[in-house]
């Protein structure tokens, strides 16, 4: 088994925006570069990988140098060898810190824009070839795989491409390149960049990876975020996993205000949807420090000067911190609609009109046949054989009472009527 820990996308001098200076500065993309490297270290991989980006600007040189320099040391203390190629935004800057860098701690491949292939060694034993290519100029608007010309690898040793593209987008100034070309160009697997969100591809061909930004750095670049590491086997596919180290995420959420009291119950609402996000960000293995979020309100719902309310949460400075993770509000769009009147829907004769009268008579306790049958429906799945097989510990709970199948039925007349009404209004 031998593993690569790739990334992309450093843009280092860059700091998450939305956050308080402060903040932004502890968790800039240079921290997170430092935390990717002791990764490396403690996994004893054979190998960094960085596909372009790795400086934001020319003028983050200082910046940039610092993180970089440091890793590059740590790394090379630890016998693993760093290889990167530019991107767009570094094509400029990164052979120039490249040369301040301590020789042999640092390989810059393919400058010029020229291919350049390179043999890694595990042990004093070559293990696998590297191809690179970099930017030499801001725009490169034709394919950088026109020139590329693979070399035969001694003993037969698996090739991985490394190279900053814009992959699956013609016309774009940025190296365009499909991923169909990828993919029949000869290496076993691609470590590529320039799209911030990470993207793995295993079917037939080449692996393709692009792992992304490892610290999101605006609100465009939602969900996990980190760096990733390539397995290769002799006699396995290849593979590849993400480690999610970002200390921040930027998500959206939808919070749902149907039957909102006032602007308590709405403030209320924010807080446990937020909280419910944490919780399932952390179920999936993730727990930034910051997590930003663009809410969107969304329901049937009367609550006046909900729009001022709106702005006020949008600048508080902290929502609430839970389960060790702050959160904030980058943004809330109002996406409610006005609350239906069953009474005079009632007064039609199509199914909604049928669904308000029977919402009538549920809420006015009438109805009490249906709630009656409900509730024997649901003393039947309660009981049957099915039910209390896989889930035996809730089967011996006590059985709802009629007034929880009144409301279960309530509930899924209200979201049929939903339904129903949405595609009235977007017939």
């Amino acid at each position: 088994m031998l593993e690569l820990l790739c990334a992309a996308d450093l843009h280092l001098g860059r700091r998450p925006a939305r956050l308080p200076p402060v903040d932004a500065g502890e968790h800039s993309a240079g921290a997170v570069w430092e935390t990717a490297v002791e990764h490396a270290v403690r996994r004893g991989v054979a190998g960094v990988l960085l596909a372009g980006d790795v400086v934001d600007r020319a003028n983050c040189f200082f910046e940039a140098f610092g993180p970089l320099e440091r890793g590059a040391r740590r790394l090379a203390s630890a016998g693993i060898p760093l290889f990167a190629v530019t991107g767009n935004h570094d094509f400029d800057v990164l052979p120039r810190l490249a040369d301040h860098v301590p020789a042999g701690a640092f390989h810059l491949l393919g400058t010029g824009g020229a291919w350049e292939e390179r043999t890694l060694a595990v042990g004093g034993i070559p293990a696998l070839r590297l191809a690179g290519w970099s930017f030499p100029a801001e725009h490169v608007r034709y394919s950088p795989l026109d020139a590329y010309r693979p070399e035969m690898s001694p003993g037969n040793l698996p090739v991985v491409g490394l190279l900053h593209c814009d992959l699956d987008v013609p016309g774009s100034v940025y190296g365009p390149v499909t991923g169909a070309s990828l993919r029949g160009a000869g290496p076993s697997a691609w470590v590529t960049g320039h799209v911030h969100r990470s993207r793995l591809e295993t079917g037939s061909g080449a692996l393709l990876l692009n792992p992304g930004s490892p610290q999101p750095l605006d609100p465009g670049e939602a969900g996990p975020h980190g760096v990733w590491v390539l397995r290769l086997k002799r006699g396995a596919p290849l593979s590849a996993e993400m480690l999610p180290i970002a200390t921040v995420r930027y998500d959206s959420i939808a919070v749902d205000l149907d039957g909102a009291l006032d602007a308590v119950d709405v403030r209320s609402r924010v807080l446990v949807g937020v909280r419910d996000h944490i919780d399932a960000v952390r179920g999936e293995g993730h727990t930034p420090v910051h997590l930003c979020c663009r809410v969107t309100l969304i329901g049937r719902c009367e609550v006046r000067g909900l729009r001022s309310l709106c702005r006020e949460m949008a600048s508080d400075t902290e929502v609430t911190e839970h389960a060790g993770v702050r959160a904030r509000i980058d943004d809330i769009a109002l996406s409610t609609r006005p609350p239906v009147e069953l009474a005079a829907l009632a007064q039609g004769a199509d199914a909604p009109a049928q669904l308000a009268r029977l919402l009538l008579a549920l809420e006015s306790g009438a109805a009490h046949a249906l709630a009656a049958e409900a509730l024997e429906a649901a003393r039947r799945c309660h009981e049957s054989v099915w039910w209390s097989g896989p889930f035996q510990a809730v089967a011996n709970d006590p059985l709802p009472g009629g007034e929880v199948a009144r409301e279960d039925v309530l509930r899924g007349c209200r979201a049929l009527l939903e339904a129903l009404l949405a595609q009235r209004e977007q017939a």
